[in-house]
């Protein structure tokens, strides 16, 4: 449920940034980085072709360190913000372009219980504070998950909510109005 980087293109390049070194700004309805233009335009290219290499907790505390920022998550010679190293590894990490329109699954029996498609981020905590499920017995109905009741399968093609379906059915509901995204 952590933003881990914000993808940032600029012209012809692309870069990955940690949140802290971004603002929210609410008036211009845009983030502004905290950096000067030098230190971005010096920074490393993230090449999303190498998502995979570019995700490595070592990469992704490369970063934050060039950004001057201290990891959330503990990694080589670097604890994470509480000093825990032992319990607080970075994760998995996934583009939020990639987990919308995956199906969400009770961990009892995998039961389909709808997909994914939307999130609510709270950025001063640099988290997805829920995740919003289409689900499928009430298509008429988005139904609203807190993120850390989630967690993806072994094929990670899907996320498994820790509950059952009838708990599901409970969670608070958002009616939509017919619009794509409207609530």
């Amino acid at each position: 449920g952590r933003i881990a980087e914000v993808i940032v293109s600029a012209g012809k390049r692309t870069v990955a940034v940690p949140p802290g070194a971004a603002t929210r700004d609410l008036e211009e309805g845009v983030l502004r980085l905290n950096v000067s233009k030098e230190k971005f335009d010096a920074a490393p290219d993230f090449d999303m072709a190498k998502w995979e290499e570019h995700i490595k907790s070592p990469r992704v505390a490369a970063t934050y360190l060039y950004f001057d920022q201290r990891p959330y998550f503990a990694t080589d010679n670097q604890p994470s913000e509480s000093g825990n190293e032992r319990f607080e590894p970075m994760g998995y990490i996934q583009r939020s372009t990639k987990i919308i329109g995956l199906p969400v699954n009770s961990v009892t029996n995998n039961v389909p219980l709808g997909t994914v498609t939307a999130f609510l981020y709270n950025w001063q905590w640099r988290t997805i504070v829920h995740v919003i499920v289409l689900s499928l017995e009430q298509p008429a109905f988005k139904t609203v998950v807190q993120s850390r009741t989630l967690t993806f399968n072994a094929e990670r093609n899907a996320l498994i909510l820790r509950g059952s379906a009838e708990n599901f059915k409970n969670r608070p509901r958002l009616l939509t109005s017919g619009n794509d995204g409207d609530f």
